[in-house]
C-alpha cells in the first residue's frame, strides 16, 4: 500500500525563511513520519537574466516592484503541481472548513503513484504580474484583512491549518475536531481551558471541571462555548441552524431571526433578543444562547473573572 504523503511545493525568493519553522514541532515530526514533504523552489534559479532578476518596476508607476511572470512561470512549469495557490488580498478567506476540505482533497490525491503536490506562491513587494496568476490558473486565498511583508508567512499559516487535519499529524486524533471553528464545537469558539493549580493568584478553576462528572463537564463546555462566541465572535453565529445532537449545524437556519445587542448605553448586558446588529440564528439556538448567558451571569464573580467574562455578561 502506497504511503499517503502530502507534498507542498513552495515558490519563494527566500527559501531560507522556511528552514526553522519546518524543522520544528509537529511539522518536523510529520516529515519524519512521512506524512508531509516540502520542496522549496527559488524562482531566481529559473531567471534568464545575468543578475537572476525576478522583478521590475510596474507599468504606470507606483511604489514597489512587481514580480515578472516568466521566471515564476518557469519555476512552476519545471516543478509542476496538481493545484497552485497564490496568497493575496483578493483571495477567498481561509477558514477551518476550507483547510479541512483541502486536507481531504490532498489526501485523496496523495494515494496516486505520482504524489501530485500543492504549490504555494509567495509574493512580495507589489505582488505578481497578474498575467502569471491568470496563465497559471492559481487559486487566490487570503489569510486575513491585513498586510504581510511576504507570502511566506501566509504559506506557513496555510500549511499548519491544513496539516492539522492530516491523520497522524496531531498527537491526539480528536484534537482538530474539538478546536475552535471546528465541527466538533459547531463551528464556534472553544470555551476557556484551565490546568493545575486549582487556585492561582486568587483565581479559581470552575469547580465542575475538577468534579469528574463527564456529563456536567460536557454541559459546562457547551455553555462556555456559546458564551465565548457570543461575547467575542458573534459573527460565527450567523446562519446557524437548529441544534443537532447538542451542536448547532452549519447549514443556514434563517427562520426565527434574532436581533440582539451587546449592552445598553450604561453597559448593562442585553439578551440575544435585542442586538443592534442582525445575527440570524434558529429559534432553538437563540434560546440556548439566552440560557447560557443566564447561567454565565449566575456564576460566582471570582469564576467569571477566571473565565475572562467579568463585566461582560
Amino acid at each position: 500500500m502506497l504511503q499517503r504523503v502530502i507534498q507542498f511545493n513552495i515558490y519563494s525568493i527566500f527559501p531560507e525563511f522556511f528552514q526553522s519553522p519546518l524543522s520544528a514541532g509537529l511539522t518536523s515530526k510529520a516529515v519524519e513520519k512521512g506524512l508531509l514533504k516540502f520542496h522549496l523552489v527559488n524562482p531566481r534559479d529559473y531567471s534568464q537574466s545575468k543578475h537572476k532578476t525576478v522583478d521590475d518596476r510596474p507599468f504606470g508607476g507606483g511604489d514597489g516592484m512587481c514580480f515578472m511572470a516568466e521566471p515564476w512561470a518557469s519555476a512552476i512549469e519545471q516543478n509542476p503541481v496538481d493545484e497552485l495557490i497564490c496568497f493575496s488580498p483578493q483571495g477567498e478567506r481561509l477558514t477551518a472548513k476550507m483547510a479541512h476540505t483541502f486536507a481531504q482533497s490532498l489526501l485523496a490525491n496523495a494515494s496516486k503513484p505520482t504524489h501530485p503536490a500543492v504549490g504555494l506562491l509567495c509574493g512580495r513587494y507589489a505582488g505578481f504580474d497578474k498575467r502569471l496568476i491568470v496563465a497559471a490558473g492559481a487559486r487566490e486565498i487570503s489569510v486575513g484583512d491585513y498586510v504581510l511583508n511576504g507570502g511566506e508567512t501566509a504559506a506557513l499559516v496555510f500549511i499548519e491549518a491544513v496539516s492539522r487535519f492530516v491523520p497522524g499529524f496531531l498527537g491526539h486524533g480528536e484534537s482538530a475536531a474539538q478546536d475552535s471553528f471546528s465541527e466538533g464545537v459547531g463551528g464556534l469558539l472553544e470555551g476557556p481551558t484551565f490546568t493545575r493549580p486549582e487556585v492561582w493568584r486568587d483565581l479559581e478553576v470552575p469547580s465542575v471541571l475538577t468534579g469528574g462528572h463527564h456529563g456536567e463537564i460536557a454541559k459546562f463546555r457547551r455553555r462556555a462555548s456559546l458564551v465565548e462566541t457570543w461575547l467575542f465572535r458573534r459573527d460565527l453565529l450567523m446562519g446557524k441552524g437548529p441544534s443537532r445532537g447538542g451542536q448547532p449545524t452549519l447549514e443556514s437556519g434563517m427562520e426565527g431571526a434574532a436581533r440582539v445587542e451587546s449592552s445598553t448605553d450604561d453597559g448593562t448586558p442585553l439578551s440575544p433578543m435585542a442586538f443592534r446588529r442582525p445575527v440570524r440564528t434558529s429559534k432553538a439556538l437563540t434560546e440556548e444562547i439566552e440560557e447560557a448567558l443566564v447561567w454565565a451571569r449566575e456564576l460566582p464573580e471570582n469564576v467569571k473573572k477566571s473565565m475572562g467574562w467579568q463585566g461582560k455578561v
